[in-house]
């Protein structure tokens, strides 16, 4: 029979939630030191165990961050033995990867990005005592990988404005607060392309004003408000040359996109309070509690 500590089961199921994760992370979810956490992994990717995975990105660099972390996963073992032996779990609601070779390194960065929203919204969710209802991960898939299955696996926050239109963000989340429920939207930015950002929000924009996303939502979660737009960007300058572009643009004229898009840099997504200085189009700041 397989033993493992309780850290270990720790590490298993965070992996789980996240479904990818580095060492620093499961480190900053307070698992335990950083050393120990290596040491922890170590046994769970060696026999007899085999239960979580790693991709390796030696060749990837940050500037000023130096070689990139390695990635870790569950395997299908992992997540099976996490559902057999912890009560009241279910396979679906496990996440690890159906196939590696899918994964590319071009992704790297943005997947760690987002893995930090999620980490830093669910703090954020803990500490003033509200409820998360979902966070949906565009990595996290729904479906078979059979391509004749009649349904094929597909990103979870994938939503169809027509047959062949649709929007994938980044995230999808929800919450309830004593007051409100709030869905969110939210696109993580990298790189310097500033057109394609901004194409992006203007297709997300396109499917609320459609009122689709709100239907998606809106039987299961009793959900009838449109989604606010979290914009999650790498740089100063990036997230400058955006605002700057979006307010020259006819399209994101009307008042309604003043309370929709707002928009944060990732080094304070990862440093600061997640609900704190969101500023929106024309730079105002604003806390996600007042919305």
């Amino acid at each position: 029979m397989i033993q493992i500590t309780a850290t270990q089961e720790n590490i298993l199921r965070q992996l789980a939630r996240y479904k990818f994760l580095t060492i620093s992370q499961i480190a900053s979810l307070g698992t335990a030191h950083k050393d120990y956490v290596q040491k922890s992994l170590l046994k769970l990717r060696q026999e007899p165990l085999e239960l979580v995975g790693v991709s390796q990105y030696g060749g990837v660099y940050k500037k000023g961050e130096g070689r990139a972390e390695n990635m870790y996963y569950l395997t299908l073992k992992g997540a099976k033995f996490l559902v057999e032996h912890t009560q009241g779990l279910d396979i679906e609601q496990v996440h690890y990867p159906k196939s590696i070779g899918v994964e590319f390194r071009n992704d790297y960065q943005h997947r760690i990005y987002t893995v930090n929203v999620q980490i830093s919204f669910e703090k954020w969710i803990e500490q003033n005592g509200f409820k998360s209802l979902f966070f949906h991960s565009y990595f996290h898939k729904n479906g078979s990988m059979k391509g004749n299955d009649s349904q094929p696996l597909k990103s979870i926050t994938k939503i169809n404005i027509t047959e062949r239109y649709f929007i994938e963000p980044d995230a999808i989340f929800m919450y309830d607060t004593p007051t409100k429920r709030q869905l969110m939207i939210c696109e993580v930015s990298n790189g310097k392309d500033t057109k394609r950002v901004v194409e992006q929000l203007k297709t997300i924009a396109d499917a609320i004003g459609k009122g689709v996303v709100t239907d998606h939502y809106k039987q299961e979660y009793n959900y009838t408000k449109n989604p606010r737009v979290l914009c999650v960007i790498e740089t100063e300058n990036l997230l400058k040359l955006v605002l700057k572009k979006m307010n020259q643009d006819p399209y994101f004229a009307p008042e309604w996109n003043q309370k929709a898009f707002f928009f944060k840099v990732v080094t304070e997504i990862k440093e600061k309070d997640f609900g704190f200085n969101w500023q929106n189009m024309k730079g105002v700041l604003c806390d996600l509690k007042e919305l």
